[in-house]
């Protein structure tokens, strides 16, 4: 609200009444003191030109914006006020520091990309170690609140503090000398910023220099590695990796390290100091011999998950139990018939018998309700689904999982009990539904999928069923409160047997088959 005796306005407001802040009044100065040429670019006619924008409500509340120096104008014409963009952004619980910067293409600025300091406590706090993909996730679901002109298109990663004012304001010049050609080829890049302190004195211990021994050998790491990287983000180890990880250091060291211990691993440093703990804990460890990714993944899916995941799955329904999966999924049948108009093709291609894998592509919550609707009801009561473990720990969820026959695991930090369990189904000759992208698709379209279903299809010789699902994304898109009516189709693709080649070509063999069924 303005103060009495001052006077304040919008200059050139634009469509959305904000403009540069002018004011007047006896709390203006005169002038900088010997400074005239200063002075005429911000004092004319009485008014001061602060350099702030902004614009008044109704009630004469005066909102500010941003800075007119910082206000990033796209090709398109559109002004950017950086300041708005991040603090819609920083809501995200997983982003400690925001900035904003455009991206130039040709010349021009054609769109924003942002500088990400991830808050490192908060990550660990809920055991996520999946930092990159975390972050994107955030920045798609923030962003279909927003217009799209608005919307953050790339971003760089880095654990290093923003530059800031001593009054606490991002130095934004700055952060764009450093960071800005970083966007050149555009998407999640990591910027290459590394800590040198006393923590490095770890590395020249005998368990120090084995670990980096291993990391450049086994992993392929060319980079020189430091003690306070980041498996993630300075190494480009996802969680995958960091199982394969952990298995090769435990045949190095000769000694065991459990899931939920290198979970908590975070860093080089990290991974030191624990297999530090261990050795002192299991005097006389020897090394054991080393091991590829392939014969890693074979030994661990040959062992049965562990007993509480085991306990989740029920390979002998009772009558009980498949009279109500019965009538549960005719129930989901009508629904899906009257409320959105279900339509199944391709339920030939299911094979007759198990075990098999059902891999539908994923862009709403309603998919798996979908699937289990539209398969035949002998091969519903022997298909397993896996499911994000946090939605299934609500009180009443919780006590009908085995009856659902949702296998709830936490792949973040449990995804060797997630691959074992998906095995222990198989070896069963049951048959699984996973959705090997990951996660839902932000706009629909099929994503890169994730090695994992490489995995399970080449150790375990299981013949893999394309599905593609169209129509739930607009039924039901992320960030969307409530689903609507809208028509759906399913389709059973050709069944891929006895895939070959190495995890990566067989996953992507598989996208290009789902894709093929969006035509």
């Amino acid at each position: 609200m303005v103060i009495p005796d001052v006077e304040i306005k919008i200059l050139n407001p634009d469509k959305n009444k904000t403009g540069e802040v002018l004011i007047k009044g006896p709390n203006v100065m005169k002038g900088y003191y010997k400074r005239p040429k200063e002075t005429e670019e911000v004092l004319k006619s009485g008014w001061f030109y602060s350099g702030d924008f902004g614009h008044i409500d109704k009630d004469g509340y005066l909102f500010l914006t941003g800075r007119l120096k910082e206000i990033i104008v796209l090709s398109s014409g559109k002004n950017i006020y950086p300041e708005e963009i991040e603090t819609h952004y920083q809501k995200s619980p997983f982003i400690k520091e925001l900035c904003v910067l455009g991206i130039l293409k040709e010349g021009a600025t054609e769109e924003l990309g942002a500088v990400i300091v991830p808050d490192a406590e908060h990550f660990k706090k809920i055991g996520e170690v999946n930092i990159r993909e975390k972050i994107k996730w955030e920045l798609e679901t923030l962003s279909k609140e927003i217009a799209a002109y608005k919307r953050i298109m790339g971003f760089t990663i880095t654990k290093t503090e923003l530059p800031r004012t001593r009054l606490g304001k991002i130095k934004r010049y700055e952060v764009e000398k450093v960071y800005k050609d970083q966007f050149a080829d555009r998407g999640p890049q990591v910027a290459d910023h590394r800590l040198n302190d006393g923590t490095q004195v770890i590395l020249n211990t005998d368990v120090g220099k084995k670990v980096v021994e291993f990391l450049i050998k086994a992993k392929g790491i060319k980079k020189s590695i430091n003690a306070d990287d980041h498996l993630e983000l300075d190494l480009g180890i996802d969680s995958l990796g960091r199982v394969e990880l952990a298995v090769g250091l435990e045949k190095v060291f000769g000694i065991g390290i459990p899931d939920e211990d290198f979970s908590r691993i975070f860093t080089v440093k990290d991974i030191i100091e624990k297999i530090s703990e261990f050795i002192l804990k299991k005097p006389g460890s020897t090394a054991g011999r080393e091991v590829s990714d392939e014969t890693m993944w074979k030994t661990i899916l040959q062992k049965d998950p562990k007993e509480d995941i085991k306990a989740k799955i029920d390979l002998a329904p009772n009558f009980f139990a498949k009279t109500l999966a019965f009538l549960g999924t005719k129930c989901l049948y009508v629904i899906f018939k009257i409320f959105f108009r279900l339509k199944i093709e391709g339920v030939e291609n299911i094979p007759k018998e198990g075990p098999f894998i059902l891999c539908p592509n994923h862009s709403s919550y309603l998919d798996a309700f979908i699937v289990a609707a539209s398969v035949p009801h002998k091969c519903e009561l022997n298909l397993f689904f896996m499911g994000f473990k946090a939605y299934f720990i609500q009180p009443v969820i919780k006590n009908l999982i085995r009856l659902m026959r949702v296998i709830p695991v936490d792949p973040a930090a449990e995804l060797i009990g997630a691959m074992q369990a998906s095995a222990f189904v198989i070896h069963n000759k049951k048959s699984l539904c996973i959705f090997p992208e990951g996660k839902r698709s932000i706009d629909g379209e099929v994503k890169e999928l994730k090695k994992g279903i490489g995995i399970l299809a080449k150790e375990l010789n299981v013949t893999l069923v394309p599905v593609y699902i169209k129509g739930a994304f607009l039924a039901w898109p992320r960030g969307q409160t409530f689903p609507k009516p809208h028509p759906i189709k399913i389709t059973f693709g050709k069944p891929i047997e006895h895939p070959v080649g190495s995890y990566e070509k067989i996953a992507h063999f598989l996208r290009e088959a789902l894709l093929a069924q969006t035509a």
